[in-house]
């Protein structure tokens, strides 16, 4: 039976789990991020036409999968609610995870995967990823409102809200609070493997396996840590991966972002 996820929108009947807009959180210098521009989710191939009937009123131009191909069921929910689906994943072969796989099933048996393991993806993702490349040009070219989405919205779909939110000017505090509400993922993420594997599996898999389901701040970390290593600072980063200079970031800031208004 499909667990209904929690998440904090004004849609309550949408069943699409980790769904939220990044609207209205804070970037500094008293500016929010505007709402309805910047969206982020789980698959949404599970959608029925009545949940996908709610996201067509949000005017979603492009909405971008991260997944690889393998873990994509078509172009049908995105065609539903009129956005183009940019396919472009994101993902990065993490040899950890690859050479535990490679173990075989009884190896597999007797290791508990942690955020350790995890952590060589997210070392990687925020570094010359081509789909975080074309996010970003989306943003410079005005291509929104879009949409981010992976399996579970928490990892790829993650680091992609992190990157929108730097640019935009988010301090670490809001971008960690933001990217830790995915814990709301979890019971999504249990669903699908539900439908995948014996149920007499279950509790065992979730146990073992759980760096799979949930969300580290210390992967966070893993990966602004990177940026840092690999560029020095920001600025830097965002010019160097992105061609978003100081003016263009400005550019941006000015764009998608607007004062807090103050209540009467």
């Amino acid at each position: 039976m499909f667990v209904k996820p929690t998440f904090v929108w004004y849609y309550t009947i949408i069943m699409i789990a980790n769904f939220r807009d990044l609207g209205g959180l804070p970037v500094g210098n008293n500016r929010v991020v505007k709402k309805g521009l910047f969206y982020r989710s789980a698959t949404i191939d599970f959608a029925t036409n009545e949940e996908l009937d709610e996201y067509k009123k949000l005017g979603i131009k492009v909405g971008y999968d991260f997944r690889e191909k393998g873990e994509t069921h078509g172009d049908r929910a995105y065609e539903y609610i009129g956005a183009e689906h940019r396919n472009i994943p994101a993902s990065y072969k993490n040899d950890k995870l690859f050479k535990l796989k490679g173990g075989g099933m009884l190896g597999m048996v007797f290791r508990e995967v942690t955020w350790e393991d995890v952590a060589p993806t997210y070392e990687h993702l925020p570094l010359n990823n081509k789909a975080y490349k074309a996010l970003m040009n989306s943003l410079i070219e005005e291509e929104v409102p879009l949409m981010m989405n992976c399996s579970a919205g928490k990892d790829r779909a993650g680091i992609g809200a992190t990157i929108i939110l730097l640019v935009l000017g988010a301090d670490y505090d809001t971008i960690l609070e933001e990217y830790m509400r995915s814990t709301e993922a979890q019971h999504f993420n249990e669903w699908v493997i539900g439908r995948i594997i014996p149920k007499f599996a279950h509790k065992y898999v979730f146990s073992h396996f759980h760096a799979f389901f949930m969300v580290y701040k210390e992967l966070l970390d893993t990966s602004l840590n990177k940026i840092i290593e690999a560029y020095g600072d920001y600025e830097t980063y965002f010019e160097k991966e992105f061609g978003i200079t100081a003016e263009i970031r400005q550019m941006l800031i000015e764009r998608y972002t607007e004062e807090v208004k103050e209540e009467e």
